[in-house]
């Protein structure tokens, strides 16, 4: 677990990072932060905590990460699940959600977008797109839903301005979505810009990686659609 946050830990000496889980699972974590990083073994703290009850850790300064937990779960019990965060957030309070590029079987991206809209939050932010997860990472199965599932034809439309289509709506009556790289790239040209285009672009290259890893065994690993 402590592997996730020691960059973090490494890079800003007055961060702290309390990791919960259920209990049964602690007793390793702390063995492993003591045995691998006992460097930022001082700012680190474990906690017993059940996800769907309201976080016991509030305050403006706290980021709350949730990371490979809403697309293990259907919609109901993925807005719950937000819901416990955000009913204890403050204004400056943040929730940073970690997930994969896409599940097998490609629905991840797409029981995230109905957790977000089902919690009550009214943005995000993403880095990739689902057209990145296609071309650049070669997995094609959330365009390939979205198109047979809820791309309705209209009468009379031609193939190619059904391509050109969006797939959904970035802002509508429930929330409004936008990107990263649009963002950096609203950025006044300098060092601050700069960084962040290094920054993103590290990103994808691990992505990348992952990818390959991803595609190489894929075959030989029953994965739906793959």
């Amino acid at each position: 677990m402590v592997r996730w946050f020691y960059p973090l830990l490494h890079a800003y000496p007055n961060l702290r990072v309390t990791i919960q889980e259920v209990a049964k699972v602690l007793p390793s974590a702390r063995f492993n932060l003591r045995a691998n990083w006992p460097d930022v073994r001082d700012r680190v703290s474990f906690q017993v905590h059940d996800f769907f009850k309201p976080n016991p850790i509030k305050g403006d300064d706290v980021v709350y990460m949730a990371r490979w937990i809403v697309h293990n779960w259907a919609d109901q019990k993925a807005k719950a699940i937000l819901e416990a965060l955000s009913s204890v957030m403050t204004p400056m309070s943040r929730i940073l959600l970690v997930e994969m590029i896409a599940r097998p079987g490609g629905t991840s991206d797409i029981m995230c977008l109905s957790g977000i809209t089902w919690s009550g939050f009214d943005n995000h932010y993403y880095l990739f797109t689902y057209e990145d997860t296609r071309d650049m990472f070669a997995i094609p199965h959330d365009i390939a839903i979205l198109e047979a599932v809820f791309k309705v034809p209209v009468e009379g439309e031609s193939a190619d301005a059904f391509a050109k289509r969006p797939l959904y709506n970035k802002e509508n009556k429930f929330w409004k979505a936008k990107s990263v790289a649009d963002l950096v790239g609203e950025l006044e040209a300098g060092e601050e810009k700069d960084a962040l285009v290094v920054k993103m672009n590290r990103v994808r290259a691990l992505y990348g990686d992952l990818s390959d890893t991803y595609q190489k065994s894929k075959g030989s690993a029953g994965i739906p659609l793959a």
